[in-house]
């Protein structure tokens, strides 16, 4: 950071958070530019430090945000420069000093960056704390497809995600001696008792590797 500047490297976030858990909102606008190409352009184009004084700015869309999601939730919203509807594409670069392989080499080190921010997310500042107090009992059903070899006899965990954090993870078994849980065709439900997470956001499964013919998951 600057000289001088005590405050934390993250405290943007810090304060992002504090605004919407304090019952604010944050308001964007998402706009778009547009600059015509013409015939016998050079590459010049691409480049993406030049600035388009002759192109106009065009209002998309209005966001407001009113609560910070769980990690696991915003991960998915996350911004990919490589997801774009089918009429558009991005131009494929003829060497690495073409502009046009910085938009190419993002499209191929997204996937992995966000990852790794999602660990970051989990765990640092946007992630909501986890409640220690509440607790609630949550009832849980896998409905599995009735084919052949489609069955699961390994460990199996579920974690709920909410406003208010996550559960630990919680062993999917109904300690039956007899018969084995997740069998093809089968329904089970399982009633579990955990951290209340607030309002349910998304559900995490977590499965071993083990499958076999008989079970399913």
């Amino acid at each position: 950071g600057r000289e001088g500047d005590t405050r934390h490297f993250n405290y943007l976030q810090t304060e992002f958070k504090k605004r919407l858990a304090d019952g604010g909102e944050v308001h964007y606008t998402l706009q778009i530019q547009f600059e015509p190409s013409a015939p016998g352009e050079s590459l010049e184009v691409y480049n993406i430090g030049r600035e388009w004084n002759s192109a106009s700015w065009h209002d998309v869309a209005h966001v407001t945000l009113f609560r910070i999601l769980h990690a696991d939730v915003a991960e998915q919203l996350l911004f990919n420069v490589a997801n774009l509807p089918e009429c558009m594409e991005l131009p494929e670069p003829i060497s690495f000093a073409d502009y046009r392989s910085i938009g190419y080499m993002r499209r191929e080190i997204y996937l992995g960056s966000q990852r790794a921010r999602g660990m970051t997310m989990r765990y640092g500042a946007l992630s909501p704390a986890r409640s220690t107090t509440a607790t609630m009992t949550y009832v849980f059903t896998v409905d599995t497809v009735n084919t052949k070899q489609g069955g699961y006899d390994g460990h199996a965990q579920v974690i709920f995600l909410g406003s208010r954090g996550e559960t630990g993870a919680l062993k999917l078994d109904r300690n039956r001696i007899m018969s084995k849980d997740f069998l093809e065709g089968e329904k089970s439900t399982f009633r579990l008792a955990a951290e209340d997470v607030g309002e349910l956001w998304a559900v995490r499964l977590n499965l071993a590797s083990k499958r076999t013919a008989g079970s399913s998951g």
